[in-house]
């Protein structure tokens, strides 16, 4: 869908003119608020302004035609105005925004302005001669900070836009076939991790029409759409599903408050914070809960029942820190660590000191099984590992956790070494029959000793995450199928190519880059295609997975087409 520049003669005379250079006099406006529209037109003599009416053809106009100016208006946004704010100024670093609202919407974006992310905010309803400031202003500002970054006069910028505009587009398409195609997800998972996601899947979905979208305990619909987004980041229903439970929560919590629950508004909130921080509703939620709080405090019998309530967690909080010091994490029940933060939270999980407890808490959980899996206990580190997901699915070193014991059990999967067989006692007799039967072997006369060679230089030691290692130090859990090109198949041509690549914390290859090929570039696409389908088991150093940087050479033959 194109956009709709205001005046096409006045686009072109304002591109054609001497005084635009480049993107820097070109401005892009996301409004549908007419006065605004009628403000903009009123600048077609002075510069190209095109106008869209939502954030979807802002980008498409930006990529395909490029521009250093844009203008957003403040009612056109659905989501929060600062999260896209943020999203913008990421995506089109040397972009030069303006938004256009109420004080309201100022207030939102006051860091923001400070910081020079939006550059100017515009008061509605906008005049015409007050946008031309605004806008001269800017564009001077982009021309100048282009100038001073090249340090050269700047190449034409039209070429740059349709180079970035072509590979951006070639990216979205391959891209949208990928994440929408029927079967994407068991394209891009393993047999294993692809099993889990569809039991998560259906789990998630279970919670939620049971309407419990967050939990601390690792079986709401929320937290399991987020452990699925941790095997398939691009995984469009997990995230809608995530999206809408969050959502719910929210509602849930506000239906809780009319209702003078307290106690169960904040749990909510505090369970929807440790899925999300971010979220765009908690903002609002955590004002209203400390509003209420307030009130509550205002009631001396509320204040009297919230001191015992904090001398109570502050009680359990205690007893949980005895059991970490004593070992007793997990074991004996109910008088262990996590029976007694569990006494706690239950109280406030909002509560700060609830809070750096369950960091305490899951810190220590990783910890145990971590040394749990190094003293062999495979069967105590995966309860280590589930009791510290259920407190914090999110916890520091969980995931490295959940590497370590997956390698240990397939490890302890695997069937053991057959054992030799005894020979017989005729297989020995004739054995030893022919040892004794083998003639002597005369001496060799004393020929003069040639000199010892020199000692071999020894191997160097492999650094996990350092260096280039052949692909043969790496185990690979999915290999990649290349496709034979058309034109070798006709020559019936063989060859080879090599490549290096990084093997990512998460197994998966990037980088991918071609070092030699023969014959040159015949094969080098097959190749690289097939190099990024590969996954393997992530290395290691000091127990946590780090990237490592590899190379393989891949062999076409005709032959084995």
């Amino acid at each position: 869908m194109s956009a709709t520049p205001l005046s096409r003669t006045g686009n072109e005379a304002s591109a054609n003119s001497p005084g635009v250079q480049g993107a820097g006099r070109r401005l892009i406006a996301v409004t549908r608020d007419a006065g605004l529209a009628r403000a903009l037109q009123e600048l077609k003599d002075e510069i190209s302004v095109v106008i869209v009416p939502d954030l979807r053809q802002f980008s498409d106009e930006i990529l395909r035609h490029g521009s250093n100016l844009a203008l957003l208006d403040s009612a056109v946004v659905e989501d929060a105005l600062p999260r896209l704010v943020d999203a913008l100024t990421r995506q089109f670093p040397d972009l030069r925004l303006m938004v256009a609202g109420q004080s309201g919407e100022q207030t939102e974006l006051a860091s923001r302005i400070a910081s020079e992310r939006v550059f100017r905010f515009v008061h509605k309803p906008a005049s015409a001669q007050r946008l031309k400031l605004f806008v001269e202003a800017a564009a001077r500002g982009s021309q100048s900070r282009s100038a001073a970054l090249e340090g050269a006069p700047p190449h034409p910028p039209s070429r740059l836009a349709f180079i970035l505009a072509g590979l951006v587009a070639v990216c979205i398409a391959v891209a949208a076939a990928w994440l929408f195609w029927p079967e994407g997800a068991a394209a891009r998972l393993n047999a294993r991790d692809l099993a889990k996601l569809e039991q998560m899947m259906h789990q998630a979905a279970d919670a939620t029409a049971a309407h419990r979208f967050v939990s601390f305990d690792g079986s709401s619909s929320a937290e399991l759409y987020r452990d699925v987004l941790t095997l398939d980041a691009v995984n469009e229903q997990a995230h809608a599903g995530l999206d809408n439970a969050l959502d719910s929560a929210i509602g849930d919590a506000r239906q809780a408050l009319a209702a003078g629950q307290l106690d169960a508004a904040t749990n909510t909130m505090e369970a929807v914070r440790l899925i999300d921080p971010d979220h765009r509703g908690l903002t609002q939620l955590t004002a209203d809960v400390q509003a209420a709080t307030t009130r509550a405090l205002a009631d001396s019998t509320a204040r009297k029942l919230m001191a015992e309530r904090q001398q109570q967690i502050e009680a359990a909080l205690g007893e949980m820190s005895e059991r970490i010091r004593a070992g007793a994490l997990l074991d004996p029940e109910p008088d262990n660590a996590i029976s007694h933060f569990l006494s706690a939270q239950n109280l406030s999980p909002g509560d700060p000191a609830v809070r750096s407890a369950r960091n305490e808490l899951t810190a220590a959980l990783v910890a145990g099984g971590e040394q749990a899996l190094q003293d062999k206990h495979v069967q105590d580190a995966r309860r280590h590992a589930v009791a510290a997901s259920r407190i914090n699915n999110s916890a520091t070193g969980l995931a490295a956790l959940y590497w370590h014991l997956e390698e240990a059990e397939t490890a302890a999967a695997a069937p053991p070494p057959k054992p030799r067989p005894l020979p017989s006692a005729s297989e020995m007799a004739r054995t030893l029959e022919a040892v004794v039967q083998v003639a002597p072997v005369a001496a060799p006369e004393p020929k003069e000793l040639a000199p010892a060679p020199p000692p071999k230089p020894a191997e160097p030691v492999w650094v996990p995450g350092e260096g280039v290692i052949p692909v043969s130090q790496l185990t690979a859990l999915r290999r990649g199928q290349a496709d034979y090109p058309n034109e070798a198949r006709v020559g019936q041509i063989s060859g080879w190519v090599e490549m290096e690549f990084t093997v990512a914390r998460n197994g998966s290859v990037k980088d991918v880059e071609v070092t030699s090929s023969e014959p040159r570039r015949t094969f080098d696409n097959a190749a690289v295609v097939a190099m990024r389908d590969y996954r393997f088991e992530p290395v290691t150093r000091d127990g946590q997975p780090v990237e490592q940087r590899a190379r393989m050479r891949m062999r076409f033959t005709f032959q084995n087409q």
